[in-house]
């Protein structure tokens, strides 16, 4: 129902998320240890769930960005749901590790030749443990389990994931975030919308006036180039309400500075 009446409203979801007080950020003593990471992990965190929950297929109008925690935490997020997909997926379980698979005769006779004197005596113990589900098929013994195939949200095209990536979830990325560069040029080959989204008004921001220029200095230092630099710092963020939303900016003072809002930069070879 949230997802929905958002598709409704034409409004994206903006997520600023925190991690604190999440078990790996409870230093007493480190303010920096605890913040470090602290916004780019609730987002990889709300991000997988989304992918593996099916959002962004059930809700394809949907946009979403994730605030404050840069870009380059989305590519080993986007490169591990890939990788676990292919050793994971419905017809690789089904292949690789049906339980009817397992041959308990030659097992015993393994486990007994092989096996520690210590672990001989357990094989009793071990045999009377195996659930029933092991003597049926894979299919009655899945139906047993409604979450077995866990990538049931995306189905069975993995491509499907990277047009996610590319075209529903938008980054908000710091001025000084040097990682920026990596949602324009990766190894994983993936073109990600990074938005410049700056909270200005932090105390950690000595001058307010400074913050442009300071992500503009991504461009002095070849970080980015001017045409990423233009869809960092204008158009990304106007595709992601235009996305849902083509008549958001009318009657603004913008309204007639976005007509040619381009799609993201897609460079071919990365920077080294």
């Amino acid at each position: 129902p949230v997802w929905r009446r958002c598709v409704d409203l034409k409004v994206p979801i903006t997520v600023h998320g925190s991690s604190a007080g999440w078990m790996d950020r409870r230093s007493p003593t480190s303010f920096v240890f605890n913040h470090i990471g602290k916004f780019s992990n609730a987002s990889y965190t709300f991000c997988k769930a989304l992918v593996l929950g099916g959002v962004p297929g059930r809700f394809p109008g949907l946009r979403f960005a994730f605030l404050e925690g840069g870009a380059s935490w989305a590519i080993p997020l986007y490169n591990d749901i890939v990788g676990h997909w292919d050793k994971r997926n419905r017809r690789a379980l089904d292949e690789h590790l049906r339980p009817t698979l397992i041959d308990f005769d030659e097992l015993h006779e393994l486990w007994v030749k092989y096996g520690e004197p210590t672990w001989t005596d357990l094989w009793a113990d071990f045999a009377g443990s195996v659930p029933d589900e092991y003597g049926t098929t894979f299919e009655e013994s899945a139906a047993r389990n409604d979450h077995y195939d866990e990538f049931a949200g995306i189905g069975s095209d993995i491509d499907v994931v990277k047009t996610w990536f590319e075209e529903r979830f938008f980054l908000g990325c710091e001025a000084d975030d040097r990682t920026t560069g990596a949602a324009f040029s990766n190894h994983v080959k993936i073109s990600l919308n990074a938005l410049f989204s700056s909270d200005i008004g932090h105390w950690d921001v000595p001058t307010m006036a400074g913050v442009l220029p300071e992500a503009y200095e991504l461009v002095e230092e070849g970080i980015l180039n001017l045409e990423d630099f233009r869809a960092f710092s204008c158009n990304n963020a106007a595709r992601l309400y235009l996305d849902m939303n083509p008549e958001f900016f009318q009657g603004t003072v913008i309204e007639n500075k976005l007509p040619n809002v381009l799609p993201r930069s897609r460079r071919e070879e990365p920077v080294l």
